[in-house]
């Protein structure tokens, strides 16, 4: 069961997700509605009321992170079913926009357009070891 509470802890509502399992992520719209992922039955969904909408349902990915973009865009951190791959991916209209994608030959974050163009690499500082940089939570500057 999920509840969200306004900042003085009155409860606002209490959601029960439709596959029964907990939440991998949850956040909220910029109209107070509540959407989560569901890691184990692949899904982000809107909750609306007492009504709970399928928004996105994966196939060889599993919804991790989510965070609502000030410009009202859903981003979600998908792992591939391997584990091998990350990426983060911004939907609009349950539509995917634009992937950034960890990659695991260069140790590099990846960032591509909706059209799979290369935008930019990230490799980050230098490091003394080599560690693999994957994301696990994600969240946007209501300031850009």
């Amino acid at each position: 069961m999920q509840k969200l509470h306004n900042l003085k802890g009155k409860l606002l509502k209490s959601v029960q997700p439709k596959s029964g399992n907990v939440p991998a992520d949850v956040a909220t719209t910029q109209s107070g509605d509540l959407v989560y992922s569901d890691y184990h039955d692949r899904s982000t969904n809107l909750v609306s009321g007492t009504q709970i909408h399928t928004l996105i349902k994966l196939r060889g990915w599993k919804p991790l992170g989510l965070c609502i973009a000030y410009f009202g865009s859903l981003l979600v951190i998908k792992a591939s079913d391997d584990g091998k791959q990350t990426k983060v991916v911004c939907h609009s209209h349950s539509m995917e926009q634009h992937s950034i994608q960890w990659d695991d030959q260069a140790d590099a974050v990846v960032v591509v357009s909706a059209a799979g163009i290369l935008r930019f690499m990230y490799t980050g500082p230098p490091s003394t070891h080599r560690e693999s940089s994957r994301p696990y939570g994600i969240t946007t500057d209501p300031d850009v």
